[in-house]
């Protein structure tokens, strides 16, 4: 029988930021894997981890994940859970200006229930200096 695996990024919210709520990229990985994910890989020390999985459910996964990231580091931690076929189309529409420039280009991973709209409508864009987009999931 054939397993048919998915690729993840999990980005974890607020972890490692001005000393607080310390995560070893390590104990993260181990943590990922004790949920029996394969493949799992962290990056730098930001909370993004990607790893493959037989499981579709990406509500179920969340919860999943946040509850054992809750046991494992004992405080909250919430994700945002991304596909590879979500993050490519989040990357085949980011805006073409983009392109070659040397500004800092933000996305912004909106978390579910929040929608793009409702997160939209708050951002504050500076006429003339800033730009918004909205995206897959996303505002550029």
């Amino acid at each position: 029988m054939i397993k048919c695996v998915v690729v993840y990024v999990a980005l974890l919210r607020g972890i490692n930021v001005g000393g607080n709520s310390k995560v070893s990229m390590s104990e993260l990985k181990s943590c990922f894997e004790k949920l029996g994910f394969e493949n799992v890989t962290t990056y730098i020390n930001s909370g993004n981890v990607v790893f493959k999985t037989d499981k579709r459910n990406e509500e179920e996964l969340i919860t999943v994940i946040e509850n054992k990231l809750m046991q494992f580091f004992s405080f909250p931690v919430k994700i945002v859970l991304i596909s590879l076929d979500q993050m490519e189309k989040i990357v085949k529409e980011m805006p073409t200006s983009w392109s070659g420039t040397n500004i800092r280009c933000y996305v912004s991973f909106i978390k579910k229930p929040t929608t793009v709209d409702e997160a939209y409508a708050e951002e504050e864009v500076r006429e003339g200096i800033d730009t918004a987009k909205k995206g897959p999931g996303v505002i550029y």
